[in-house]
């Protein structure tokens, strides 16, 4: 197994505005995802694709979820398979398409078949199946690197072999959470009327306002960079010796303490164009070891700031395109180019710059001018008589560095001008001839006994109130890296605190489901069901529904079976009465089929069912005729025979008018 960083390269983008019919836009994940990458792979532009939508994706069913997204596992490489979709939910999309990334090679969910993020092994990361306040979605686990590694080991990946196109790009210089800070990435998530919710750890989890009114969240950490101090913090004046309520300050040639002898202003005024017509046109040469760069625009106009080395490496609106409002780092020191909506632009440094720098013009139509400032060295070495000396010096030894165990003095060396001995900055002297520091050792002896106060761990509870601790010991600093451990009663003063509430702020409502009921039917496949309410953080009081986040509701149904129903059956009912009152007659019963709930079913077998029609026999009245009445069939009557053939004579009326007949029988 060889271990190599991977790079994952971003060869293109495309907005896609209108759908082909292949690309269904509808919330059953699977089906999308299967039309994208089939969509997808027609292109033949990249060996991997990713797609973001700004609708909300489910997997399983055709309705809206908290899915963020999907991907074929293993799928890189496969053409209809090395792809994913991807739930746009601001600049958390990023953790998003990094794990769906992780899927198309190959790597399972931490803890899943693997020990990351189990107990005892090392936390869930950006594998994690679903992100928390307790996982970190900024780094891989070692389980997803070894994933990674077997499946590039076993071959699959070896469509990513070749050299992708080289493009420049310039990295932004700040992290995203500077630039966007918690209010623009919930606006970002939710809408422009969102903003943040001061719940928990931003850092770990960052709460936003809904359209409702609801402090939600995703479970994301807002994006590096993100202000999170939550702690106070000592105010006060630091001067540039960087000693608290110092007033010592930087001269203009940005000297600490100087008093701006060792530098020269320069200012002007550039407002010239080119008989062409338009173009760069150069303002001014910002020398090496300048300070103070100041560079404005005189009024809103077409044209804008450029800047670039004497080797023509442009740094900022180069090759007539023009650059975002930006910081960014050049010729050792950090540019800040501002450019408002209805102000003049501006670039800004403090210096000191370590190499020369053009200053230029873009302009295509006329424009009011440029204004420039910048504080310049004064030349190390003049001519003849009036030539300025500087020499390198130790300074007196600093203070100790402690005041007791061992601590250091230190004699730094600066750069004084000879005529007045006034400390300069450091490239006015020569590099090559800069003496070292001396350092000697101070204050030995050992420290008096004082408490050793830990960080605190970690709250017991995120929100309602919860409990943290911390390490408290008294110690006596023997040296610079001994320390002995005592009893309490050698520190004198009061022990710190060990034990304090945190997070009091109350918790946002939360879903409470209670226990389900019996599954119903009995048998076969069915369902059974809870109550789900919303509930204050103390679950003392039951809220509307509105207050908590519907993304994550539990289910209120569930599918389930008590094993398979007995078969359907038939059912006979009591035979009814015999139909002739005399000799041979039919008698009827009722056939049913009926389900083990006794219900009709269409279930039972035809081969077995019951009969639900007999003969019977019903004996006969043996009274005699009366010889005096003659027994005959009246003569209108034509049908006697069939009475006879179908068995009527039973009944008394057929009898009587067929008496000839069916005495025949």
């Amino acid at each position: 197994m060889v271990l190599v960083a991977q790079k994952y390269k971003l060869l293109s983008v495309a907005i896609i505005r209108k759908y082909s019919s292949r690309l269904k836009k509808d919330w059953e994940l699977k089906n999308y995802l299967f039309a994208f990458c089939r969509s997808s792979s027609n292109l033949q532009t990249s060996y991997s694709s990713f797609k973001t939508v700004r609708y909300d994706i489910c997997t399983y069913k055709n309705k809206p979820c908290g899915t963020l997204g999907l991907a074929s596992v293993a799928g890189m490489c496969e053409p209809e398979r090395s792809c994913s979709i991807n739930e746009d939910i601001g600049l958390g999309s990023a953790f998003t398409i990094a794990h769906e990334i992780g899927h198309n090679f190959g790597m399972n969910h931490d803890g899943l078949g693997n020990p990351c993020g189990t107990k005892g092994h090392e936390t869930a990361k950006l594998m994690a199946a679903h992100i928390t306040a307790n996982t970190n979605p900024f780094s891989w686990s070692s389980c997803s690197r070894d994933y990674i590694t077997s499946f590039l080991d076993s071959g699959r990946g070896n469509c990513l072999n070749n050299e992708p196109p080289k493009r420049e790009f310039v990295y932004p210089t700040v992290a995203p959470g500077q630039v966007y800070d918690a209010d623009e990435q919930c606006r970002y998530q939710y809408g422009p009327g969102s903003r943040q919710c001061k719940f928990g750890e931003v850092c770990r989890e960052l709460w936003c306002l809904s359209q409702s009114n609801r402090c939600v969240t995703n479970s994301i950490p807002a994006a590096e960079g993100t202000f999170c101090q939550t702690a106070t913090i000592e105010k006060g004046h630091v001067g540039c010796d960087n000693i608290l309520e110092s007033s010592v300050r930087e001269d203009k040639c940005r000297v600490c303490g100087g008093d701006g002898s060792t530098c020269d202003a320069v200012e002007g005024f550039f407002n010239e164009t080119s008989p062409r017509g338009g173009g760069y046109l150069t303002v001014v040469q910002i020398p090496r070891g300048s300070v103070n760069i100041e560079v404005r625009e005189v009024a809103v106009s077409p044209a804008y700031i450029a800047l670039k080395s004497e080797t023509d490496e442009y740094y900022l609106n180069c090759g007539w395109t023009i650059d975002w409002p930006k910081k960014f780092d050049a010729a050792g020191t950090t540019f800040r180019y501002k450019r408002p909506t209805d102000e003049p632009e501006s670039l800004v440094a403090p210096g000191p710059t370590t190499t020369n720098l053009i200053v230029m013009v873009l302009y295509q139509e006329s424009y009011e001018g440029i204004t420039y400032k910048f504080n310049v060295p004064i030349t190390r070495t003049g001519s003849g008589d009036s030539d300025i000396g500087f020499t390198w010096n130790h300074q007196p030894w600093s203070e100790c560095s402690t005041t007791c165990a061992g601590g250091f003095q230190k004699q730094e060396v600066v750069c004084k001008r000879v005529d007045d001995s006034s400390i300069v900055q450091d490239n006015y002297c020569d590099p090559d001839t800069k003496p070292p520091e001396k350092r000697r050792r101070c204050n030995i002896e050992p420290c008096s006994p004082e408490w050793f106060i830990g960080d605190w761990l970690e709250c017991s509870k995120t929100c309602g109130g919860g409990m943290r601790t911390r390490a408290v010991l008294c110690v006596r600093k023997m040296g610079p890296s001994e320390e002995k451990t005592l009893d309490s009663s050698a520190c004198l003063t009061h022990r710190p605190v060990e034990r304090e509430s945190c997070n009091n702020l109350p918790c946002p409502p939360q879903w409470v489901a209670l226990d389900w009921s019996e599954c119903t039917p009995k048998c076969g496949s069915g369902f059974k069901h809870r109550i789900v309410l919303c509930k204050s953080s103390d679950l003392s009081k039951t809220l509307s529904t509105a207050y908590c986040p519907q993304e994550s509701k539990p289910s209120t149904r569930m599918r389930c079976s008590l094993g398979r129903c007995p078969p359907a059956r038939w059912v006979t009912g009591d035979w009814g009465q015999c139909s002739a009152q005399c000799g041979l007659g039919q008698q009827m019963r009722i056939v049913q089929c009926l389900s083990y709930t006794g219900q009709a079913s269409s279930d039972c077998p035809e081969t077995v069912r019951p009969s639900s029609m007999q003969q019977c026999e019903s004996k006969c009245d043996g009274t005699p005729t009366s010889n005096t009445e003659e027994c005959k069939d009246v003569s209108k009557v034509a049908y006697c025979p069939l009475v006879y053939k179908f068995q009527f004579c039973n009944r008394a009326y057929f009898r009587q008018i067929c008496c000839k007949t069916c005495q025949g029988q």
